[in-house]
């Protein structure tokens, strides 16, 4: 009898954990790639960025990410374990964007011919966006120290309810 209740109780987590993660992949992978295609294939064409991946093999990443820590949390749901990958998830992005932004400066260069124009110049960009990073990365800390109140909120009370 506890087999089965353990089992469904499984299979329940499986399932909802395969739900999650497929909702995960087509929001944050799906509909982005299908709505920023035309953009995206533009900008690989035209701008030559060689400090950061191209923007689809960022959003590749971003989605790698968000669905393997969506997946791993529903299925670890009401165990330590859930804060700890929230934890893990707080980390990895905060390492995914300072990697994405390039540390927070973006150098780039377009080609006047690729305009229509006949020179043999270059235009440079660069865009300071350390602020913008900055704010990501408090965000992220923040989260970090949800996830890590949330633990220890969660052990606490596990550890009050063995005791009454």
């Amino acid at each position: 009898m506890a087999d089965a209740k353990l089992l469904k109780t499984i299979l329940v987590r499986v399932v909802k954990a395969a739900l999650a993660g497929f909702l995960a992949y087509l929001t944050s992978y799906l509909i982005p790639k299908m709505l920023l295609s035309g953009v995206l294939g533009l900008l690989e064409r035209s701008l030559p960025v060689a400090e950061i991946p191209s923007p689809l093999a960022l959003l590749k990443y971003f989605a790698i990410i968000t669905v393997f820590y969506t997946v791993a949390i529903e299925l670890t749901r009401d165990t330590v374990l859930e804060h700890f990958f929230a934890v893990g998830r707080g980390l990895t992005m905060l390492f995914f964007f300072i990697y994405a932004s390039g540390g927070g400066i973006i150098s780039f260069s377009l080609p006047l011919s690729s305009l229509g124009l006949g020179g043999a110049g270059q235009l440079a960009f660069t865009l300071d966006i350390s602020k913008v990073l900055m704010v990501l990365i408090g965000v992220d800390i923040l989260d970090i120290g949800r996830s890590v109140i949330n633990a220890v909120n969660f052990l606490s009370e596990r550890a009050e309810r063995e005791v009454v």
